[in-house]
């Protein structure tokens, strides 16, 4: 009994974590008070959430153009003063991954002409996915 309680309770997690990275986690598209609820869950159970960031997002489950498309910063913010030593190696991981993902992108010197070589649909996840190595970077080194 008690084991279908927590994999209830991590399945809502896991829901509400694809909800925060999804992209449209803003009291403007939810609505305030939503926002606030799912906001504070978060905070509240910060390493549960971050544990259901890990088993969607990371190790075997790592996808280079689903990750293009979320907003994992969004979640990482929303957590950093909660559990700021762990968002920080989240990161640091989602940054090497980015990194590994992005050695072809790094070598273009005109990234104008990713169109011109690759198909457009790489051309554009890999460039999304620069973006959000920008904004891990500065998660990342903290305030």
């Amino acid at each position: 009994m008690a084991a279908n309680a927590e994999n209830a309770e991590n399945a809502e997690i896991e829901r509400a974590v694809s909800l925060i990275v999804g992209g449209d986690f803003t009291p403007a598209s939810m609505s305030p008070e939503g926002y606030a609820e799912v906001a504070e869950s978060a905070v509240a159970q910060a390493d549960a959430y971050l544990d259901a960031f890990e088993r969607l997002y990371l190790g075997a489950r790592f996808d280079a153009e689903l990750h293009s498309r979320i907003h994992a910063t969004v979640l990482l913010q929303l957590l950093a003063a909660a559990a700021p030593e762990r968002v920080r190696a989240l990161a640091a991981s989602l940054l090497k991954q980015y990194d590994a993902v992005l050695v072809i992108y790094d070598q273009f010197p005109d990234k104008a002409m990713l169109d011109d070589v690759l198909p457009p649909r790489t051309a554009n996840y890999l460039i999304r996915l620069s973006e959000r190595r920008r904004e891990l970077e500065r998660l990342a080194e903290g305030p």
